[in-house]
């Protein structure tokens, strides 16, 4: 009988020192709760971060789409070899050119309100032809300057 009560008595304290105490329990829940709270902050960062970035790169494709159509525009100036006369006029959001494609007109260009023209100056040739126009423009905080020519003068349907 004392051999059974041995045994029994050596398979309770054996069974005891094989299970968690409610201490360790805790301490691992506080362990994987901080870890959970460290990786939840670190998602916060780099979600603000691709937002960031999702922003940048829209204003990027803005100003690259304003100075590209820009550039179109003013490339589309055509002024016959016998017209000595160029009229242009700005406003901070607005370009109004004439001569576009060979055929007088006054086309304006409207800019988005982020964009202000400060100044607009000729390129001059050696006898006083404008050659294109030099943009002074600021955009969100940032000066930039646009050089555009005309395209090639027309003499009636060949170019020279």
């Amino acid at each position: 009988m004392n051999i059974l009560k041995n045994l029994y008595n050596y398979k309770k304290n054996q069974k005891s020192k094989e299970a968690f105490t409610y201490i360790e329990v805790i301490v691992s829940l506080l362990i994987i709760a901080l870890l959970a709270g460290l990786l939840y902050f670190s998602y916060a960062i780099c979600i603000k971060g691709i937002n960031s970035s999702r922003k940048s790169v829209k204003e990027s494709i803005e100003w690259l789409n304003t100075d590209s159509m820009l550039r179109k525009k003013i490339e589309a100036v055509s002024i016959p070899f016998w017209q000595k006369d160029f009229e242009y006029s700005f406003s901070p959001n607005s370009l109004t050119i004439s001569w576009i494609n060979g055929v007088k007109t006054s086309e304006t260009i409207s800019l988005p309100d982020v964009f202000e023209i400060q100044s607009v100056e000729p390129i001059n040739s050696e006898k006083d032809s404008i050659k294109g126009l030099i943009i002074k423009y600021q955009y969100k905080n940032s000066e930039y300057e646009l050089k555009a020519l005309f395209s090639s003068r027309l003499f009636g349907s060949v170019q020279i």
